[in-house]
């Protein structure tokens, strides 16, 4: 499990929330929908020079770096790294998501934040280092 930092604290709730699953026995599902810590939630996105620039729906983004959110709201859009013209998805960044790129440190959790997302790849992890999981009832 890596160490995170303040510089780079990227997706720390799967963290957390597979660490409680390992050591405490706590489901995910509750690690995750209990957390109020927007920061938790956060994915960084570096956009490398290998890329031209990174694309948010149809804008053009003239940042390199982005603190990304998966988001139930249909109106967000997908981020992607753009090459040469050609689009290419960034690994583990959800299809909705919302960039907030300012300080988050008392930002409340918005109503748009996709729980499940962050939940379905915490049991994917989960389920990578133990094999397929019977889910309880």
């Amino acid at each position: 499990m890596k160490k995170l930092n303040p510089l780079d604290n990227d997706l720390p709730i799967l963290n957390e929330a597979i660490v409680n699953w390992f050591v405490k026995g706590i489901d995910p599902e509750e690690t995750i929908f209990e957390c109020t810590e927007l920061i938790k939630f956060q994915k960084i996105v570096k956009i490398s020079n290998k890329y031209d620039y990174a694309r948010y729906g149809l804008k053009r983004m003239n940042e390199k770096v982005f603190r990304v959110f998966a988001s139930v709201d249909q109106n967000d859009k997908e981020l992607k790294k753009v090459k040469s013209g050609t689009s290419e998805k960034i690994q583990y960044v959800p299809d909705i998501c919302f960039i907030v790129n300012e300080d988050i440190s008392d930002m409340k959790i918005p109503k748009k934040l996709d729980y499940w997302w962050y939940l379905d790849l915490a049991n994917e992890r989960i389920d990578a280092f133990i094999g397929e999981r019977v889910k309880p009832g």
